[in-house]
Formats: C-alpha cells, structure tokens, sequence
C-alpha cells in the first residue's frame, strides 16, 4: 500500500503558491546563463501499487545506449530499474531481508555498472555487493559496517543527496556521527565518510564536516551531500550549513573552495534543545540548507541545490506554510566557480533529482482530474542555457 497520507500532506506543502515570493525574493541577483524550463524533455514513469511518490534514494544510469533511472522501493525490499525512452517498462530486482541471502532491510543503494548495485542496510550495519543480476540467483557478497567491539558510533546512509563511490577497490559510504549532541559538536565527534576495502572488508571513518560544524547544529544539518567526478577522481562535497564547497581526492585530502551565493542569506546556528523536535524542525524552516550536489558530465557543470525558507510567509507568520520552502539551483562550473543563481518554486521535488543526457530533473506529482495520479511520477527538466 503506498503512503498516500503522508505524500497528500507533502504534496499540500509543495504546491503552496511560493513560486512568485521565491522569484521576488531573488530576482535582483540573478545571474547568467541560467536554468530553463524545457518541457519536451520531461517524461513519465508508470509505478506499481507498491512504490510510493516520495522516494529518497534515486540513481541514474546511461550504459552508452539507453538510459536508466533507478528506485529502491524500502516498501517491499526492491530496486526498480525503468527505461527512460518507454516509461512503461521496468523490471523489479527482489531481495530478501532475512534468511542465507537476507540482505536486511535496504535504506540505501547504489548503482556500479549495469549488472551491480551496492545494497545498503543502514540500521543492521550491512553492506552487499549484488552481481550478475541477469542470473534467477544474482551473487551476493556481503560486509559488516560494525568494529569488533560492535560499537556503534556512526550511521552509514545513502540517499538520493549521498552517492555510494568506489576508488581503487575502497568504497566510499557517507555516514552521521553517533554522540551526545549536548556535549560535543559534529566536528569533534567526526565520523562523516566510512571507507570499506571491498579487498579484505576492512574499514575506518574519517571526518569531513568543515570547521562550520564547531558550532551547534539541528538533526536537518548532519547530512553531507557529494557527487563524483570521474574525470578529475574527486567527491565534490557540499555541508549543509557550510556556504563553502569543499573536494576531497583519492589520498583523502580535503580542500575548500570559497563560495558566496548571494541570493542566499546567512545560516543562523541552533541554540535549541536538541531533544525537542519541534524547535530543531523550526530551525530547518527559517535558515536556508545546503543539501545537495550533483555534477553533470555532459556539460561539464555542478548544481547545487539549497532549500530557502518562505520568506512571504514568515513575514506573514503563517507558520502552517513554513514548510514549503523554495529552491535555488547554484551553477559552478568546472573550476567550482559560480555561473549562475537560479531560483525555483517549491513545487518540485528536489530530493529526487538527477542529471541526465537533456538536462537536470526534478520529479513532480501527475494531476488528473483534480487529483494526484499515485500511479504516476513525472520529471521536469531543465536546460542550462545563456540568455
């Protein structure tokens, strides 16, 4: 059954009418080229009665001749895999949970080579290596993320925002730091990037929050985003309360590069208490965040997206639409240097994004008759153009 309470809510949310505040907000400080809506690239996937709108784990693929999006569907254990030129067709890649090819309850994945994914079970600490997927019986080779000592001390995670990346044999897994907020920060307790030699299973962490990350931060800001670039061999990080961008290369050498949007205000810290989840909430929707980056390879560019908050409605005090916060796209381009600023409404669902052979996606409920379509998820896209 898919989470239709929990989407209508988010879709309430998302197609608040913030479209013209986010375009006020920042029209002054536009830059060019900038982002351009081209609707004959959109495209729409038919999905099952188990797959819900609102995924958090998305991954593309261009094997050279198609094209290929990925879902992991956390409701019944599967990665769906849809041919972008006929979106109806899929094929469903089952694994079980439990039992001699239990693979855990996947909360991640990733996808390496076209008959490979990397299968992550967040909470059960559990990292496999599906192949040969052509076969009924694909093999498995499974990895503990847990120390001898079991101690649990970091989260592994991989979302849409967190690409699992493997370099010279050594996997690469974004993870959050597992320490009493109240007495240490981010930064002290560390334990950001979780590197597994697929070799011989073993692995450390090592710390790439940025000194930003002293000071105190709610839940929303503990998630590193990064994309990879092959050609270069670097992961592009960017934190989430850190208007800085920063690399981080095969030696695990991390450097900064200065960034300053300026359609983009100042990140307040949080004084809060951590345990309460309203006012750490609250805090997420009256600061903007930095949560993601994706780089794209056929134009040689990087979007980084940032959710703003709604500033019409906080001056209105309206607080049932703080939630339903615009976004700006940054444009940087090769060198890391900012191109471009290009705000967009909040009715596009930036989590599920990707960059593709026609431009950068976005997904977006499919209205029929009034109604969302839950059968149905469409991708806008959008083309970097200089005006």
């Amino acid at each position: 059954m898919k989470n239709v309470l929990l989407f209508l809510l988010i879709s309430v949310l998302l197609f608040s009418s913030c479209s013209k505040d986010a375009r006020v907000e920042f029209e002054d400080e536009i830059k060019e080229p900038q982002l351009v809506r081209d609707s004959i690239s959109d495209f729409v996937i038919e999905l099952d009665n188990f797959t819900p709108l609102n995924l958090r784990a998305i991954r593309y693929l261009d094997d050279g001749i198609d094209e290929f999006l990925f879902f992991l569907n956390p409701n019944n254990n599967s990665i769906y895999k849809y041919w972008l030129n006929d979106g109806n067709r899929f094929e469903k890649i089952a694994f079980d949970i439990i039992g001699p090819r239990g693979v855990g309850e996947l909360s991640g994945f990733d996808v390496h080579g076209s008959d490979t994914l990397l299968l992550l079970a967040r909470y059960a600490y559990k990292l496999t290596l599906a192949s040969q997927l052509q076969n009924d019986l694909p093999k498995l080779q499974t990895f503990r993320l847990l120390g001898d000592a079991k101690s649990i001390d970091m989260t592994p995670y991989a979302t849409t925002e967190a690409p699992m990346v493997i370099e010279d044999s050594i996997l690469s897994i974004h993870s959050v730091p597992f320490f009493e907020r109240d007495r240490l920060s981010y930064f002290e307790a560390g334990n950001s990037l979780v590197r597994l030699s697929l070799k011989d299973s073993t692995f450390n962490t090592s710390n790439i929050y940025s000194i930003q990350y002293k000071k105190r931060w709610s839940h929303p800001y503990a998630s590193p985003s990064s994309t990879y670039n092959s050609l270069l061999k670097q992961r592009v990080i960017t934190l989430p309360a850190d208007k800085d961008l920063y690399t981080l290369d095969l030696n695990g050498q991390i450097r900064s590069t200065s960034s300053s949007p300026k359609s983009i205000r100042d990140i307040e810290s949080y004084n809060g208490d951590f345990k309460d989840s309203k006012k750490s909430q609250l805090h997420a929707n009256l600061n903007p965040s930095y949560i993601s980056i994706l780089y794209d390879k056929y134009r040689d560019v990087y979007y980084r997206i940032v959710k703003v908050p709604n500033y019409k409605a906080i001056e209105l005090g309206d607080k049932s639409k703080y939630p339903a916060m615009p976004n700006v796209v940054l444009v940087y381009d090769a060198n890391l240097k900012l191109i471009s600023e290009t705000p967009l409404p909040s009715s596009f669902n930036v989590r599920m994004s990707f960059v593709g052979r026609s431009g950068l996606y976005f997904a977006q409920p499919v209205i029929k008759n009034r109604r969302i379509d839950e059968n149905h998820l469409r991708y806008v896209c959008f083309k970097l153009e200089d005006k």
